[in-house]
């Protein structure tokens, strides 16, 4: 394609979680980033007029977006009489099917809403799709991908993807054995009231401290999801496991592998990724 070669493309991913907007516009030449910047928005609105503002500098932009939503999984099939034996409404579903062996659905609800909300949007993914576009070992394998306490796993058989699972704690509070988070947020509001802060380096401290406790209380979840996911897969009659990949768009401390090959008895790697730049990855193989 002569003008995918030799004119720049613009590429927008953006998501949403939390009421936060995170975005990245890439710019593309010859098949490399020449320009690339990242932006956050707390305003819808503020969001849609730098990506319109684009648009209108650069007619040949594409935008992509990720549903964060429970209405969605994974079917070892593409058939439609498989969706009505496993009791799925296909009626009210957009199906996706993959290499004729497995397929996607989310709600069409979701969807539409999403396109009204923004009309300028090319490419809308399942969530699925991120993990599967990652997926290098489709063999006995679980995956779980984390998006700030936002989880979804794959597990896949025979590179077929047979079971699948969402998580979404945004509004859930999990409380972290023999650790109690809230002594610090007391501390924070206790120095909010001194005149005078004599000992700085306490302060360090303390967030330090903190930081720690939320990165223990985020590999504590993913640890309690993944024993909830192959539990379910077992129950549904799933096959043994031999390896667990965790996708993560945050850093993840190695002893959560330690954790997993001890009390689960099995291998896993960490994978770290940036989203948006995953999610303008795969609308660059779909260009």
């Amino acid at each position: 394609m002569l003008l995918k070669r030799f004119f720049p493309i613009h590429f927008i991913s953006f998501y949403s979680i939390h009421h936060k907007y995170y975005l990245l516009h890439e710019v593309i030449k010859n098949d490399k980033i020449i320009d690339s910047s990242k932006e956050e928005f707390e305003d819808k609105s503020k969001l849609k007029k730098y990506i319109k503002n684009i648009i209108n500098d650069y007619p040949q932009t594409y935008v992509s977006t990720i549903l964060l939503n429970i209405d969605q999984g994974v079917v070892n099939s593409c058939s439609k009489q498989v969706y009505k034996e496993k009791n799925i409404e296909i009626n009210n579903i957009k199906i996706v099917c993959i290499n004729n062996k497995y397929s996607f659905y989310t709600s069409i609800y979701e969807l539409s809403e999403l396109k009204k909300e923004f009309e300028i949007i090319d490419f809308i993914y399942p969530i699925f799709a991120v993990i599967d576009f990652l997926a290098k070992d489709k063999n006995n394998s679980l995956y779980i991908l984390n998006i700030d306490n936002f989880f979804a796993t794959i597990v896949y058989k025979d590179n077929i993807a047979l079971y699948s699972e969402i998580f979404n704690e945004e509004t859930e509070v999990e409380d972290i054995s023999d650790m109690d988070i809230d002594e610090f947020d007391e501390f924070d509001d206790d120095l909010g009231e001194l005149d005078e802060i004599e000992d700085i380096e306490n302060i360090d401290e303390v967030e330090e401290e903190k930081e720690d406790i939320s990165h223990l209380d985020t590999e504590n979840k993913i640890f309690t999801h993944i024993k909830e996911s192959i539990k379910n897969y077992y129950n549904e009659g799933g096959d043994f496991l031999e390896k667990i990949y965790i996708i993560s768009t945050k850093e993840i401390n190695n002893s959560i592998l330690n954790l997993i090959e001890d009390e689960l008895f099995m291998k896993s790697e960490i994978i770290n990724i940036d989203l948006l730049e995953t999610i303008n990855d795969i609308s660059k193989k779909n260009v």
